[in-house]
């Protein structure tokens, strides 16, 4: 699909190109004191919006983001991923939870890989998310992990991927 939406993009390109550069001269910009338009639509599906924030420790959640249904009736679904401090997308692991406009959690995820997309139930017309870097047990291995996973955790992001919006 993005082939042929590239293509026609391109040809459609190239033919205005063409028929601009083969006006007549009856239509020449001299002859109406003005040059000639050329009006062309295009509509382009990119990701519709991005959230970024940054992490404030392991047991503090971010503030909600508000994730805003497009149609109840579809499930939406919003890509999840941490970054390091010099930007370079992570890897780390992360705790996720959904909650519905009346403020009950209806979706609870731990110990998430990054770069996750998550979907949600539909049927809510937005809904709040939180998240925070995952924090592993206080053993030995638990504290070399949480020294890890916090300098994977330092910024994030929330890519609305379909039927959704910030």
């Amino acid at each position: 699909m993005r082939f042929f939406k590239k293509a026609m993009c391109t040809s459609l390109a190239v033919l205005t190109i063409t028929v601009g550069a083969s006006l007549p001269k009856a239509i020449a910009p001299e002859a109406y004191g003005s040059a000639p338009a050329v009006i062309q639509v295009m509509d382009a599906d990119a990701a519709c919006a991005v959230k970024t924030g940054y992490f404030n420790g392991y047991d503090y959640w971010t503030g909600y983001t508000y994730v805003y249904s497009k149609n109840t009736n579809k499930k939406a679904k919003v890509k999840i991923c941490t970054f390091d401090n010099m930007g370079w997308r992570s890897g780390g692991n992360i705790d996720i939870k959904v909650y519905s406009p009346n403020g009950s959690c209806i979706k609870s995820l731990t110990d998430i890989d990054t770069s996750y997309t998550l979907t949600l139930p539909k049927g809510y017309s937005y809904y709040k998310i939180k998240i925070k870097p995952h924090r592993y047990s206080n053993s030995i291995w638990g504290q070399g992990e949480n020294f890890l996973n916090m300098g994977r955790c330092v910024m994030w992001s929330m890519d609305a991927k379909s039927n959704c919006t910030f």
